[in-house]
């Protein structure tokens, strides 16, 4: 429909441009909108590879995301290709995005496995637990490498063996970052980091049924008391671990998705049919060779087949001896690629021995037997070959979904990695809110004097309500960090899309520990962070907004300036049409009267 067809429903007439006058706020609203999509068109995305990394300088495999210098802008963590060493590439407002720097870690002939990047001193400053394969392949030592913004103390002694990669999260709540997993005894254990950089384990769960490795742990909130409790999974079951005063209970179990199935993914919470409830989804091979792949949803006590046409493609099978170390177990990560609200996926699917990275977009399944299906967008990606890991990452920080890529090949018997990167193109008229919940244990007073941005806490809960452009309520929620384990790639904060709806987010809610506030009237297209303190009394929690520009504001500006100018011009011609009708009649009245008077 075009622009004039849209204001002749709007019953403004486009013969008598006169008639704007009278048209009404919401009518003018509307036109602003319907120009700024026909500006927009439609939402594409390009190669961006050149201007994120740094020249040929594209070899490593992305390991974890978080902002380590405390600048508001999210770095990347990335293993060697090697795997001996590691190091980050800080963001940047300007091309090249990331950035090679010296800030890196050599664990001579140790091999690293993965990199949990969080706060373990509460110093407010970014440090990184390290997982390097023991000496005894199915353990891996770990080892802390501890940051102050601008460098890294490398130090290659482990603090501990464990089995199977670590969940981090904040077992005894006072927001330093702590890690779950079981020992070199195959026992269940916390190990409570604390200020003095000590470290000390405890075994607290009466509970030994195996757990399945690789696990598929999470801190999340799951009986909505905005609370993150504590997911295991188990080899025939979740396990549900309730958080209360006393520390994790458990709440009950919950069947796996398919009882035989030969490999069960990773668990995603994501709020899929945007409700304001987070759901569980988890990809799924029935087969061990994947030919069955489907996924699954925990929906109304009970898992759910959701329609997702994967065509002769499959998930990539796990390999636990594998160069690849993205194959440990079935990933789909999220992110709300068109900000329409409903969060999508990426996965990396097979077939003929191929491996390529698909987009599947959250749409509507009327019909099914669930309300939503992911559809596969296999035109997006689709020039890169070979694509091993696909993860969203918002490049220029400006609140739209971006795709970092790796890609493997091989060159003379010998396996090699390369980065590249996908920018979303997205029309402007969608809107966002992006939520980032730091540590409270300092802000004004932090050692390293800056706010602690680059703190990862996991397991805030997010929430927002508000109305849309058709005067219906409209919430979603979220969490941040609940996984940490086998390269889960989860970014350190929230970002919900909030459709075409330029309206205030009336109500934003966090909860964080046993806590929780609510913000009102937040201004769309902007970054909430959001500061907790230690005692637990959320009155005296603090929040920083910061407005994000994008071309929707300059077009919004723009298009009401000209508005605003062609009615100024209006009244002007007007003005000067009366002006000189009055002089014509002043001129007739005042020769009417000298001619009377002869």
């Amino acid at each position: 429909m075009s622009t004039f067809q849209e204001m002749r429903k709007l019953n403004i007439s486009v013969k008598d441009p006169f008639q704007f006058h009278y048209c009404s706020i919401k009518q003018v609203t509307r036109i602003v909108i319907i120009v700024l999509s026909l500006l927009n068109g439609s939402a594409t995305g390009t190669n961006f590879t050149a201007q994120v990394f740094e020249g040929d300088r594209r070899s490593g495999l992305i390991a974890a995301f978080g902002d380590f210098n405390s600048d508001k802008l999210t770095d990347t963590f990335v293993i060697s290709e090697d795997r001996k060493s590691f190091g980050i590439l800080l963001s940047h407002e300007k091309p090249p995005y990331l950035r090679n720097t010296n800030l890196n870690c050599t664990f001579g002939s140790r091999v690293i496995t993965s990199l949990v990047p969080g706060d373990f001193d509460g110093d407010a400053a970014m440090d990184v637990a390290v997982m390097t394969e023991s000496a005894v392949s199915e353990y891996f030592d770990v080892h802390i490498v501890w940051g102050n913004l601008s460098a890294l103390k490398c130090r290659t002694d482990p603090l501990f063996k464990m089995f199977g990669q670590p969940l981090m999260l904040d077992y005894n709540q006072d927001m330093i970052a702590d890690l779950f997993g079981l020992d070199e005894n195959k026992t269940r254990s916390f190990w409570i980091f604390g200020s003095d950089r000590s470290v000390e384990a405890k075994e607290s769960m009466n509970r030994t049924q195996p757990l399945r490795q690789p696990h598929s742990h999470s801190f999340v909130d799951l009986n909505g008391d905005m609370a993150a409790d504590l997911l295991l999974t188990g080899e025939n079951d979740y396990e549900i671990w309730s958080w209360t005063e006393r520390g994790f209970v458990l709440n009950g179990t919950i069947d796996l998705p398919v009882a035989n199935a030969q490999f069960t993914g990773q668990s995603v919470f994501i709020d899929v049919n945007f409700d304001g409830v987070l759901d569980h989804l988890v990809p799924v091979c029935v087969d061990r060779y994947c030919s069955q792949s489907s996924l699954f949803i925990y929906h109304q006590e009970k898992w759910t087949l959701v329609e997702c046409n994967l065509d002769d493609w499959t998930f990539m099978r796990p390999e636990a001896k594998s160069d690849n170390i993205y194959r440990e177990t079935i990933t789909a990560r999220s992110g709300d690629v068109n900000l329409d609200g409903y969060p999508d996926l990426l996965m990396t699917l097979t077939r003929n021995g191929k491996t390529r990275a698909v987009l599947m977009e959250n749409v509507p399944s009327p019909g099914s037997s669930y309300a939503r299906k992911f559809q596969i967008k296999w035109n997006i990606l689709s020039e890169w070959n070979d694509t091993i890991m696909a993860t969203f990452y918002d490049i220029q920080q400006k609140g739209v979904m971006d795709v970092l890529m790796i890609q493997q090949s091989s060159d003379n018997y010998r396996m090699k990695t390369m980065m590249s990167a996908y920018k979303n193109d997205l029309d402007y008229d969608a809107n966002f809110i992006k939520v980032l919940v730091l540590t409270g244990r300092c802000y004004g007073n932090c050692t390293h004097g800056q706010i602690p941005y680059g703190t990862n806490l996991p397991g805030p809960f997010i929430g927002y309500r508000t109305t849309n452009s058709g005067g219906l309520p409209q919430e979603a929620c979220s969490t941040q960090l609940y996984q940490s384990a086998y390269h889960s790639l989860q970014l350190p904060y929230s970002l919900f899309g909030l459709g075409h709806t330029p309206n205030f987010v009336e109500t934003l809610l966090v909860g964080v520990k046993s806590s929780h506030r609510e913000w009102t009237q937040i201004i769309p297209n902007s970054q909430m962070i959001i500061i907790p303190n230690l005692s637990g009394d959320s009155s005296h929690w603090l929040n920083k907004l910061f407005v994000t520009p994008s071309r929707a504001i300059v077009l919004s500006a723009a298009a009401l300036i000209g508005f605003g100018t062609f009615l100024a011009l209006l009244v002007v011609v007007l003005h000067v049409r009366e002006r000189r009708a009055d002089k014509r009649e002043q001129s007739a009245i005042a020769y009417r009267f000298h001619f009377d008077a002869m």
